[in-house]
This record gives C-alpha cells, structure tokens and sequence, in this order.
C-alpha cells in the first residue's frame, strides 16, 4: 500500500547542515521566518530611478542657466573686462569694443567701434589713411551702443595692447 505524504513548502531557509542524523537518517533543516538579507530588489530598482532622476534635473538645471549665461558652459573662452577686443565675422567685417559671453549662442560687444573706409574718387587712390574709425550709433538707422553676434559667425577674436593705433583712436575718441 503506497502512503500519500504532505510535503511541506518551505520558503526561507536559514542554512542546511550535515549535522549528526535525526532517528530517520535525514539531515536537520532549520526552517527560520524572519530572514532580513538586505535591501529588496525592489527597493534596490528605486533607488537607482531615484539617482538617475536626480541627475536628470540636476543636468536640466545646468542647462537651463548656462542658457542664460549664468553657468559657464566651457564653449566660449574667458573674456578680460578690462581691455578693448577685436572682433573678427565670417563676412569680413570687424568690429571692436568690450567683448562679453551673452548666452549659449550669442556675445555682445558693448562700446562699439568698426573701420569705415571712404569713398575714393579713382580706386587706385585707396590707402589705409583712408580708413575712419566710426563709433557705433550715429548711423541713420540709430543703432544702441551694442551688439549681438551669433558666436557661429565669429571667425576669431582677440585681446588689443593698449598702445595699438585702434585703441589709442578709441581713447582720443572718448575724451
């Protein structure tokens, strides 16, 4: 006669070992209810969405003020306040003044200034003393002292001595 045996489930098991034998010659099994291993998949899952969540506003943020230019973005090098640039466009024209970093796709240059050449009468007669340097804003148009340049259309720019003819017009210009 075949017996039907209840096996029962058992979930946790603290360990199994090869102790000495119960009377029926099987090993001894601890069954325990109370296992604490660790954080659960499950909250391991959400503390790695949580990280990349915040990583995720914290980049938005970044982005967000350096658009404003308040962060600096790295695209853009350092520009010296304190002395006059030169600015050079795709477009040949050049512009100079106090360069500064406006946003992720524009500088300004404030006090602005460009070379004007006038009109000879034969075009062999073209000379570079025939180059005016022209304060921005007296155009007919009545343009403010500055302007906003796409950095794309920026071929390069640079730092101007003070004792460059350019600067030295500029300062006679402003007394």
């Amino acid at each position: 006669m075949e017996k039907d045996y209840i096996i029962p489930q058992i979930t946790e098991i603290e360990e199994v070992y090869s102790g000495p034998e119960n009377k029926n010659g099987s090993f001894s099994v601890k069954p325990v209810s109370n296992i604490s291993s660790g954080p659960s998949a499950y909250t391991y899952g959400h503390q790695i969405w949580a990280a990349a969540g915040v990583l995720v506003v914290l980049f938005i943020i970044w982005a967000v003020l350096g658009s404003f230019g308040f962060v600096p973005l790295g695209e853009f090098p350092l520009v010296s306040g304190s002395k006059w640039q030169a600015v050079f466009l795709t477009n040949g024209q050049g512009y100079f003044g106090h360069l500064q970093n406006y946003n992720r796709g524009y500088v300004t240059i404030q006090d602005v200034y460009y070379l004007q050449t006038s009109q000879a009468l034969q075009p062999e007669q073209q000379t570079a003393s025939n180059l005016n340097l022209v304060k921005l804003g007296g155009e007919l148009h009545g343009p403010e002292d500055v302007i906003f340049i796409p950095k794309e259309q920026i071929i390069f720019w640079e730092n101007m001595k003070a004792d460059s003819q350019i600067v030295k017009g500029i300062e006679s210009s402003r007394r």
